[in-house]
C-alpha cells in the first residue's frame, strides 16, 4: 500500500480538508469462486491487480450551527494480468489485464449538510439531508466455463437521499425524525449469479422509511 496525502485548516479555521493519493498492489488476490457441479462458493487467488486513485473530505462550518461535510473518492482498480485458463483439474475464473475488479467504483462521493438552530437556552432544534452516490460497477467474475450462461453482472449508478431534522432538550434527551431514501429509489446493490452459472439473486436498496427515534444521555 502507497499513500501520499495533505490536510489542514483553512480560512481561519473555517474549512478543514483532507486529501491523499493512494495505490494498492495485490500479489494473488483472493477472488470469489464457485465450484461445479455442487455450486459450493469460496475464495481462490486471481494473480495480480491494482487500485489507485484519490480521496478527498472537506468540512465547511460557514457560520454558527451549519455544518458541511463532504466526502469523494475518485479511482480505479482493476486486473493488471490475465488470470489462467481452466483446465481438465482446476475451474477457474475468467478475466483479463484491464477488466474492473468485482464491485469497485470509478466514483463515489457523500455530501451531508446540518443547521443547528437555538431555541431557547434548553432547546436547540436541527434540520439536515445527505447525498450519498455510487457509480456503476460489475459483480464477481464468471467461471471459464461453457456452464457459465450469464454474462458478468453489471449495476447500475444510484444516488440516496436522507432528511433529518431533531430537537435536544437541557442537553440530555434527543428526538430525532428522519426520511431515508426519500425518493424511494430501488437499485441493486449486489448480484450474485454464483459466478455465471445460475439466475442472478440481487439484494435491493432498503425502499423508503421514515421514522422517529428517541434518546436519553445519561
Amino acid at each position: 500500500n502507497y499513500e501520499l496525502g495533505l490536510k489542514g485548516t483553512v480560512l481561519d479555521r473555517m474549512v478543514t480538508f483532507d486529501v491523499a493519493l493512494y495505490q494498492v498492489d495485490w500479489k494473488d488476490i483472493q477472488l470469489q469462486n464457485t465450484a461445479l457441479p455442487s455450486q459450493f462458493v469460496f475464495f481462490t487467488n486471481g494473480k495480480k491487480a491494482r487500485s489507485r486513485g484519490i480521496e478527498s473530505q472537506v468540512t465547511v462550518r460557514p457560520w454558527t450551527g451549519m455544518t458541511i461535510d463532504a466526502n469523494a473518492t475518485i479511482g480505479k482498480s482493476e486486473l493488471t494480468r490475465t488470470l489462467s485458463r481452466s483446465t481438465a483439474n482446476q475451474q477457474v475464473l475468467t478475466g483479463t489485464a484491464g477488466d474492473r475488479l468485482p464491485y469497485s467504483t470509478r466514483f463515489t462521493g457523500n455530501l451531508s449538510v446540518q443547521q443547528e438552530i437555538p431555541l431557547s437556552s434548553d432547546l436547540t432544534g436541527r434540520v439536515g439531508f445527505n447525498v450519498n452516490h455510487v457509480g456503476n460497477r460489475f459483480g464477481d467474475f464468471n467461471l471459464d466455463s461453457p456452464a457459465a450462461r450469464y454474462g458478468r453482472a453489471k449495476l447500475p449508478a444510484y444516488t440516496l437521499v436522507d432528511l433529518t431534522a431533531g430537537l435536544t432538550v437541557a442537553k440530555r434527551f434527543e428526538f430525532n425524525l428522519y426520511v431515508r431514501n426519500l425518493f424511494d429509489k430501488r437499485t441493486p446493490l449486489i448480484v450474485d449469479t454464483g459466478n455465471g452459472v445460475r439466475l442472478p439473486q440481487a439484494i435491493f436498496s432498503t425502499p423508503r422509511i421514515a421514522g422517529i427515534n428517541m434518546s436519553v444521555q445519561y
